[in-house]
């Protein structure tokens, strides 16, 4: 068999849970978007969309710088109350991806 290179690999794409509502695919970087617009809090759940698995937001790799520092449970975390004043009446929207 002959190989023409590697193949491309893929970029994880997430998905992220709101308000009963699951959003998604998105990218790392949308996500970070997401936590900075105040739609994703500390504890929101987020997973990869090629897992079954969800684990709380603060716990990816590479969002953790997005939700501030010096705190390790995201209790009393800004981002923590944006996502929560988010959560009303009217569904959140995902990031723009433009």
């Amino acid at each position: 068999m002959i190989r023409f290179g590697c193949e491309a690999k893929m970029a994880v794409q997430w998905l992220y849970r709101r308000c009963g509502r699951v959003h998604g695919p998105l990218s790392l970087d949308d996500l970070k978007a997401a936590v900075f617009l105040g739609f994703l809090g500390p504890r929101d759940l987020v997973r990869d969309a090629a897992t079954e698995q969800w684990v709380e937001a603060r716990s990816v790799a590479g969002l953790e710088p997005e939700f501030g520092c010096g705190s390790t449970d995201g209790v009393g975390d800004p981002a923590d109350k944006r996502a929560l004043d988010s959560c009303s009446t009217e569904e959140a929207p995902s990031p723009d991806r433009s």
